[in-house]
């Protein structure tokens, strides 16, 4: 990005991302009847957390520790390129990490996509931003967020008191391997949850080498065949969800996962890899209410 001034106009001149909400993707291919392939989502979920490496791993300029927290990752804060490649967009309530905490009473963000920590006005950490990226990824995979209320102030009570059903559960064809990884990313107490965004990247990073393949190819059908859905565009009913599946045996076979149990690094690979799925929409529909909006 720049700041400058021409004429007396000051300006801001920012990248222009060719691309689509993550939000807008999914309920695009939803409306027009296929689902998103979970290549598709992992790979978004591995770029988003290698952006917010690069925040939370940032220096002052004395090269002392001085990370950025995003503080309101969501779908709709991170945009898919034709190319596929997901950048994190928003950061207009980041702040870093030793600056003050939100005032008393105020919360900014989404409550949907906070952790306890965060709506209980407590300093947070980068923990925050990866419990957001967990919720997102829940959502992208399942249709719904992991907590649902009618308000706010009633979610917020959902949050602190209740356990949020594994998103296998929801859907099935989710591999152990990502679940346990989106369960951890979302564990109601930060001191259980993964402590840094490298485990996903690094979790997810077999999964990048089918953004050609696999992802590329689906964005630029979403972009330039199908109806682009309304951001604000309700969905009733079950089938309005198509539930992500693998289109490849990628996903399962291979899969290297760091810290999910121990602080040492962890390499775990699927014994039964998921055989390759058509790339149609799935026929199976998860009995749960209609999907929540990001």
């Amino acid at each position: 990005w720049d700041l400058g001034e021409v004429d007396g106009q000051f300006f801001i001149a920012m990248e222009y991302i060719d691309g689509m909400p993550l939000n807008l993707l999914a309920r695009s291919a939803w409306r027009a009847g296929k689902a998103v392939p979970m290549e598709v989502i992992c790979c978004a979920l591995a770029d988003a957390a290698e952006g917010l490496a690069v925040a939370h791993n940032r220096v002052d300029a004395d090269g002392k520790p001085s990370p950025i927290l995003h503080r309101d990752i969501s779908p709709d804060n991170l945009m898919i390129d034709r190319d596929g490649v997901t950048k994190i967009l928003d950061f207009g309530i980041a702040r870093t990490n030793d600056s003050e905490r939100t005032q008393a009473g105020e919360l900014k963000g989404k409550v949907p996509f906070m952790p306890l920590e965060q709506l209980r006005g407590d300093v947070i950490d980068a923990r925050a931003d990866i419990y957001a990226l967990g919720v997102t990824a829940y959502w992208l995979l399942t249709g719904r967020r992991p907590f649902t209320a009618a308000t706010d102030m009633a979610l917020i009570e959902v949050i602190a008191h209740q356990t949020a059903a594994p998103p296998i559960e929801l859907n099935p064809h989710i591999p152990p391997q990502l679940n346990e990884l989106v369960v951890k990313m979302i564990e109601r107490e930060r001191d259980q949850r993964l402590a840094s965004v490298r485990d996903v990247s690094a979790a997810l990073e077999h999964v990048t080498a089918l953004r050609k393949t696999v992802v590329t190819p689906f964005v630029r059908t979403v972009m330039e065949e199908l109806g682009r859905a309304d951001p604000d565009e309700s969905f009733a009913g079950v089938g309005s969800f198509l539930p992500s599946t693998p289109h490849t045996d990628t996903i399962s076979s291979g899969w290297r996962l760091r810290g999910l149990t121990t602080r040492a690094r962890t390499e775990l690979v699927s014994r039964t890899p998921i055989a390759s799925t058509p790339s149609g929409p799935s026929s199976f529909a998860p009995a749960a209410a209609a999907p929540a909006a990001p």
